[in-house]
């Protein structure tokens, strides 16, 4: 749950067995918890004091959260450390903004690709 209060009073019976998938790309897109969100503002991350922790959960949250988490963080990094260091990126002409993301994936993927240009430096 995100921890929100209600704004009425509902009653809902989850039977056993029953799968509950929560949409957390309309928690992460929510204008209400991340004005523009489409925006790029990795600023928007800083204030840690006044955001709800279960508003943005990219690998998940909890006992069950993603076991893989660190590793992943880990090649980013690597992975950014190593773009910057030998090469120039620049968006191509190809390139569709604003993004429009395909509704046919789990994981975000852009409806017509992410092009970008890499220049060796």
């Amino acid at each position: 749950m995100t921890g929100q209060k209600g704004s009425e009073d509902l009653s809902v019976t989850v039977e056993p067995g029953t799968s509950i998938i929560l949409p957390i790309l309309g928690l992460h897109m929510d204008p209400k918890h991340f004005p523009e969100p489409e925006r790029y503002d990795p600023e928007r991350f800083l204030d840690k004091e006044n955001k709800n922790k279960y508003v943005y959960m990219p690998f998940g949250e909890g006992p069950r959260v993603c076991l893989g988490q660190r590793f992943g963080l880990l090649q980013i990094k690597v992975g950014i450390i190593h773009i910057i260091r030998n090469f120039q990126v620049t968006v191509s002409k190809k390139m569709q903004v604003p993004i429009k993301y395909s509704p046919f994936y789990i994981l975000l993927y852009p409806k017509n690709g992410f092009h970008l240009n890499f220049h060796e430096v």
